[in-house]
Formats: C-alpha cells, sequence, structure tokens
C-alpha cells in the first residue's frame, strides 16, 4: 500500500541519516597523544572548551550547581529520575527558567538570539503558562485575572521579558504523545535556526512520550535508543539535552522501604529494573527531602514540592 511505501522510505532515509551523523562523529581528528605538539594542542583546545562560560549553564542553588560540576553542560544529557506525580515536569521548566535568570549567553552565530527550547509532550500550553506564572510569580489562581494582568505580571514580576540585559528566549512548543521521533528534533532546531534562533540548550518533557529514531522490539531497547539519540543531538549541537523519566512501581518499593528503614543512600538499593522498562543506570545521585534545608533560596520550595528526586549523567 501507498501507506507502507511511505513508512519504507521514511525507515530507509533514517536510517542513511542516522549512519552519516555516526559515521561523522566517529570520524573526528581530534586524538590525544602525549607526544609534545598534539599534547599541547589538544591540551589548549580542550581547556578552552571547558572553560568556555557560554556552555556552562548555572541554576539558582549552589549545591546544584557543586553536584552538576560545575553546572548543565554542553553535549551532555541529564535525565531526572522520579515517581509519577512527583514533579518531573516542574523541576524542567524551573531548569529553562534558571538558565535564563542565571546565565549570560552570547550565541555562536552573533546574527542570532539565544534561546532555551521546551518541548512538551505531555502537559499542553496552557498548562505550561499556567504552571510558569505559579513558579515566577505567585500562587494564586491565574483566572483571578485578565490576559493583560497576566502579561503585565509575568514580564515584570516573573522577569520573563527579553531586555538588553538578558536577551535569552524561552520557546515552548507543544506536541501529541509520540509525535515525533528524535530526528524530528533535528528538524525543530534548524528551523529556529533558519528564523535566527540559535538553541543554547534542549529540554525535553519527558523521555518515554518521544519515539526513538532506530525502532525496537522492546521498551528497554527502545528506551537505551532515545538515551543514546539524545546524547548524540546533545554533541551534535553542543548544547545540553535534559529531560525526564519515571520510577515504576519496582523502584516506589524499594525506595519507600528505604526510607521507613532510615536507610541513608537509598539509590544504592536502586537498580535497572526499577525505572520505567529496565532502563540501564549509569551514576545515580539522590536528594532526600530530609537534606533538602541546606537550599537557600526560592529553589528549595519547588524541590520540596517535587518530592525525592534521583539525576542520571548520561555521559
Amino acid at each position: 500500500s501507498y501507506k507502507a511505501v511511505e513508512e519504507d522510505l521514511y525507515d530507509l532515509a533514517t536510517s542513511i541519516i542516522n549512519i552519516k551523523r555516526y559515521t561523522k562523529s566517529m570520524g573526528s581528528t581530534m586524538a590525544f597523544s602525549l607526544q609534545d605538539e598534539v599534547f599541547d594542542n589538544i591540551i589548549d583546545d580542550a581547556m578552552q572548551k571547558l572553560t568556555n562560560r557560554n556552555r556552562i549553564f548555572l541554576t539558582g542553588v549552589q549545591l546544584w550547581n557543586s553536584l552538576l560540576s560545575p553546572g548543565y553542560l554542553s553535549k551532555r544529557l541529564y535525565t531526572y529520575l522520579a515517581f509519577p506525580g512527583k514533579g518531573k515536569s516542574t523541576i524542567l521548566l524551573k531548569s529553562a527558567i534558571d538558565i535564563r535568570r542565571y546565565n549570560k549567553i552570547q550565541t555562536k552565530d552573533p546574527d542570532k538570539r539565544p534561546a532555551v527550547l521546551f518541548l512538551t509532550l505531555e502537559n499542553d500550553i496552557a498548562e505550561t503558562i499556567e504552571r510558569l506564572y505559579n513558579m515566577t510569580v505567585d500562587n494564586d489562581d491565574i483566572r483571578n485575572y485578565s490576559s493583560r494582568q497576566i502579561k503585565k505580571k509575568l514580564k515584570k514580576d516573573g522577569r520573563l521579558e527579553l531586555t538588553n540585559d538578558n536577551n535569552i528566549d524561552i520557546i515552548i512548543m507543544e506536541y501529541k504523545n509520540r509525535e515525533i521521533d528524535t530526528n524530528d528534533l533535528y528538524g525543530i532546531i534548524n528551523d529556529l535556526s533558519d528564523q535566527g534562533i540559535e538553541t543554547v540548550a534542549l529540554i525535553l518533557d519527558y523521555m518515554k512520550r518521544i519515539r526513538p529514531a532506530e525502532k525496537a522490539n522492546d521498551e528497554k531497547t527502545e528506551l537505551k535508543n532515545i538515551s543514546n539519540e539524545l546524547k548524540e543531538l546533545a554533541k551534535f549541537f553542543d548544547i545540553p539535552v535534559i529531560t525526564a523519566q519515571q520510577l515504576n512501581r519496582s523502584g516506589a518499593s524499594v525506595i519507600d522501604a528505604a526510607l521507613q528503614a532510615n536507610k541513608e543512600d537509598v539509590t544504592r538499593l536502586v537498580g535497572r529494573d526499577s525505572i520505567a522498562g529496565a532502563w540501564e543506570i549509569n551514576i545515580i545521585k539522590h536528594f532526600k527531602k530530609s537534606k533538602v534545608s541546606i537550599f537557600s533560596n526560592e529553589y528549595l520550595k519547588i524541590l520540596i514540592n517535587c518530592g525525592d528526586f534521583l539525576l542520571k549523567y548520561n555521559y
């Protein structure tokens, strides 16, 4: 049928694109050696990239920045892990606000303006705007005000206005569950570039709601493919990619039992079977609510409301 032929052609084109990207990343001419000339050049180049403040994105919490060493970094994938309904979307939206609020960014292309791209595949734009208002302005019901009042409050009280001092935009796009795959992200970012917008960070809400470019026969492989493909995108565009995934019932049972037993490092007890469809875990850090008191600013309230979080560093 026409539909079957269309799907076959799409799969073929996707495979070719993925092979090209993989070959390009594997064919890098950068190589480290202890030979004097190579050693000096590679170290100089590496230090220039590592100390580039335009590719380090601070949050509003010193301890959080310390954990991230020293903030969200380009070319890396960060995944928050939490239980259903425990604020994954909130922490992701807060990350977008923080990148805008606590950083000054110079774009690679001086003719483009910087933007944090926030893709929501779970909540619609109206829900996200309501959450954005409550996080930046106050906890009052947004429905108590007119559109004109909300605009004024968001710009003045929420500091969500493009100015000469802060020209970092937050672009929120809404898609349906599994409407797009990871290859579509390249097109979205490139389309923004054509409009004079440079994406400096990508935030995806959340991982399980996007399709992998490389199809899989089971959920575990699918999530692994999505993770790998998001990592490749982070390297391709030289940006941080921040997303989230949820723990399953097995993980909830493990953590609940550990907290009841006053265990300190509960993540030692969380295995790969505790995350969605047995997703592979690399390194996990855990914030217990009992220790959140060390946070000293507005982020404190957000973290407490979000409950217990796991942060996965996928390097």
